[in-house]
């Protein structure tokens, strides 16, 4: 719900707001609340001479939380829903939730939770947010070509939320876990003040702007939080950490940390030149620093240029009725990236907690000395993301109906900020984000649009668009050829960044086929082990056949190799709009081509080496039968290995099955 009021005259203008939102959503027990109020005033004297005015925006938003992790890994009340086995009932004859723990003695039913269970759990789990952000500004015009401008903006904002963990009595893994309580509180702010001077002037065929400007910024922040175990009840009238049975369990570390600050400071300046409104140039240069990076390298400079000519507004191509316009245009120019940079990244911090630094130093059992552990590793090396960005196209109207768009653009990323994982003899502090190398992306955009009228009252248009995209890293710092990204999942790492190859490619081997027989497999039934010649242990009729990638006769991490690409090739879209009278219609669609994804969900459903648990159909459809005489695979189309509790290779390592 959304009530405005506007209005104005030739001294001021304004605009008040007011909205409120209530929305349910999808999952049970959530919901969406959202009070907002925005104002907006301008005001002229001196004949609009001087002009100041103010923007405010203010909001109060709810909500229960949701889930905080991967909706597709474990945990999340949306992959429960495939991976609890369906025979497993919402809720048992005695009202209690079902679940995979059938007793001590009981065979579990997988380690999957009872997703309503999950998710019925936090309707009393709150977030409550508030936020206020404003711009002030002034400006005036001076000498007839000048105009003085000054912006202070800032953002304040509160969050407040608490959630609880019950006791999972019905789950096979966790029914044991104590329930928990955990609340945190914090409060974030930034600002940035931005001062500029234009210059604006016309003389004969001649048209000159100008401005220079200076701009700081800042943002920072703190976060408490607290968390303890075992209540006698969770009733959020009664429920405080204090109420717990186990003081102990008391934790405050995971939780309390500072946004430490961060600053920018940039000093920029802009020029464009235009003759006869035919001949465009500009030119762009910036300097910013940033007080996350070590001294010395803080500061980075990023210049620009572009060039344009309205070729249609020659004499040789007046004359040319069909032809309304036509722009040749290209630009060349770098900018600077600092994202995702914490601002104690180039620095190593230290903490200490009784959990983590006590030990009896003097061989005593009856005190301990507190000491400190590193908790981040900083790189004094990190600076700028330089991005080089060249642009050329031409813009072209024909037959005052249709209007083209080509445009080739490459940019390469210089010093591409990423965190590293590292290795686990580095112990247990946080990676810093650092330079890991460089990129490349290319491609075109083609955009068309033919435009028309029908009479007097129906208009309508129809757009199509269509962009390539070619992306690859062209090199990697310290000599690297490339590093493994993990996910967190329970088959490693499936996506390698290299030399050469698209980010975010996915690693793996790849699947050729289905051994139809033991004897193809090199398999000894009788002893239960394969004989010489086989390509990987456990490799028996009805598993995988991997490609040797290296042509050495085995199967081994030497053949792991590039399976799909999450890039499309293409993106495309089409744009209908139409109108008549007082109606309008409008239609989008869009879609990409050549982009492939890793489904990571087959762990779960499409085989019997995971867990126990809800399966996919295809289990069942799509598996290798043996004859249980001969061993040999009667449905020779099948996709997917024999049914099989074995571990064998290809169950749990990224494979392009």
């Amino acid at each position: 719900h959304t009530i405005t009021a506007s209005g104005g005259n030739d001294k001021n203008t304004y605009l008040y707001s007011l909205q409120y939102l209530n929305q349910q959503g999808t999952l049970i027990d959530t919901y969406e609340k959202r009070y907002q109020a925005r104002v907006n005033n301008t005001y002229s004297l001196m004949n609009n001479k001087l002009r100041f005015g103010e923007s405010g925006y203010v909001f109060y938003r709810a909500n229960n939380g949701g889930y905080s992790g991967n909706q597709q890994q474990e945990g999340g009340s949306i992959s429960e829903t495939y991976r609890e086995m369906p025979i497993i009932p919402v809720f048992d004859v005695k009202g209690h939730y079902g679940g995979g723990y059938a007793g001590p003695s009981g065979e579990p039913l997988s380690n999957a939770s009872n997703p309503y269970a999950v998710q019925s759990r936090k309707v009393n789990d709150k977030d409550q947010q508030y936020n206020i952000q404003g711009t002030l500004f002034a400006e005036a015009d001076l000498m007839k070509y000048f105009t003085i401008r000054t912006a202070f903006g800032g953002n304040a904002g509160s969050d407040f939320n608490h959630y609880v963990n019950d006791n999972p009595y019905e789950d096979y893994e966790s029914h044991t876990n104590p329930n928990s309580y955990t609340e945190t509180s914090n409060y974030s702010y930034s600002y940035n003040w931005t001062n500029t001077i234009n210059y604006k002037e016309i003389f004969g065929k001649h048209s000159v702007t100008a401005f220079v400007g200076y701009e700081i910024k800042e943002t920072g922040g703190q976060q408490l939080g607290v968390s303890a175990t075992t209540f006698v009840t969770l009733d959020p009238s009664f429920l405080t950490v204090a109420g717990t049975t186990v003081p102990t369990s008391i934790n405050l570390s995971n939780n309390t940390y500072l946004y430490q600050p961060t600053g920018t400071e940039s000093i920029f300046g802009r020029v464009d030149y235009a003759y006869a409104d035919k001949y465009l140039l500009g030119a762009t240069i910036r300097r910013d620093g940033f007080s996350s990076f070590f001294p010395g390298r803080q500061w980075g400079t990023f210049p620009s240029v572009s060039l344009g000519w309205r070729i249609s507004q020659e004499d040789f191509l007046k004359s040319v009725s069909w032809l309304n316009d036509l722009k040749l245009r290209g630009s060349y120019g770098s900018t600077g990236s600092n994202a995702n940079i914490r601002g104690i990244n180039s620095i190593d911090t230290y903490n200490y907690g009784p959990g983590n630094t006590a030990y009896g130093i003097d061989g005593g059992l009856s005190g301990t000395t507190t000491g400190f552990a590193q908790t981040t590793i900083g790189n004094p090396k990190t600076s700028w993301e330089t991005d080089k960005i060249l642009n050329v196209g031409f813009d072209v109207s024909l037959f005052n109906h249709l209007d083209l768009t080509v445009e080739y653009y490459k940019k390469t990323i210089s010093g591409l900020l990423f965190q590293l994982a590292l290795p686990s003899t580095v112990g247990g502090a946080s990676a810093p984000t650092v330079n890991v190398g460089d990129v490349q992306n290319k491609g075109l955009d083609v955009a068309a649009t033919y435009h028309a009228a029908i009479g007097q009252d129906f208009r309508f248009s129809i757009g199509a668009n269509i962009t390539t995209f070619k992306n690859k890293i062209t090199k990697l710092n310290n000599n690297q050829q490339y590093f493994d990204i993990f996910q967190g999942s329970r088959i490693g790492s499936f996506v390698r960044e290299a030399v050469g190859q698209p980010i975010g490619e996915f690693y793996g081997y790849q699947v050729q086929g289905i051994y139809q027989s033991d004897a193809a497999a090199h398999y000894d039934r009788a002893n239960k082990a394969n004989t010489a010649g086989a390509a990987y242990s456990g490799a028996e009729s009805g598993s995988y056949i991997y490609k040797d990638v290296n042509n050495d006769g085995k199967i081994d991490d030497n053949d792991k190799t590039f399976i799909g690409n999450h890039n499309p090739d293409f993106n495309y879209g089409v744009n209908l709009n139409a109108s008549y009278k007082g109606f309008d219609f409008s239609m989008v669609l869009y879609g990409e081509y050549g982009n492939k994804n890793f489904n990571y969900v087959k762990y779960w459903t499409d085989t019997y080496h995971s867990f126990p648990g809800g399966k996919d159909l295809d289990l069942l459809t799509k598996s290798a039968i043996l004859d249980p005489t001969t061993f040999n695979v009667t449905n020779p189309g099948a996709t997917q290995t024999a049914v099989s509790f074995g571990n064998t290779l290809g169950s749990t390592i990224p494979s392009s099955f």
